[in-house]
């Protein structure tokens, strides 16, 4: 019985280190570094600030600078063509080595999308884990 536990604790332990190996790829993005990215210039385009909560939720605000693109939608979206995404979603489809910012509602959802973006190749992904939650409530010291 000891052995069956100590295999059944291997496993899970297995199963934690590889499933944050996933996450080790994706940069974490805290409230300061959100903020500077909703203040750049119009014409910057270094980095993609994502918004993958429903368009309801985003209607009813939404960090500046971001783009909606629904967690939901994100593999069928990146498979479009440029033309097809840019109609579709009003802004420029990333390519893989751009850098991309994700964001929810609690970070749940962002954290799926970062990783399905880095299943479907993308090489610079970051997720504002305190989401929307956090940046409504800070925001308003600023």
């Amino acid at each position: 019985m000891f052995s069956k536990t100590l295999s059944v604790s291997r496993l899970l332990m297995t199963r934690s280190f590889y499933s944050s190996t996933v996450v080790k790829n994706v940069s974490i993005f805290d409230f300061e570094k959100v903020y500077n990215l909703s203040k750049r210039p119009t014409g910057d385009k270094s980095t993609v600030l994502i918004d993958v909560r429903e368009p309801d939720e985003f209607k009813q605000g939404a960090i500046e600078t971001s783009y909606n693109l629904p967690v939901g939608k994100i593999e069928e979206a990146m498979k479009l063509s440029d033309e097809e995404f840019s109609k579709t979603y009003g802004f420029s489809k990333p390519v893989f080595e751009d850098n991309v910012v994700v964001y929810c509602r609690s970070g749940r959802r962002s954290t799926t999308a970062s990783d399905i973006l880095t299943k479907l190749g993308y090489k610079n992904i970051g997720n504002y884990t305190g989401s929307w939650l956090e940046w409504s409530d800070k925001i308003k010291s600023k």
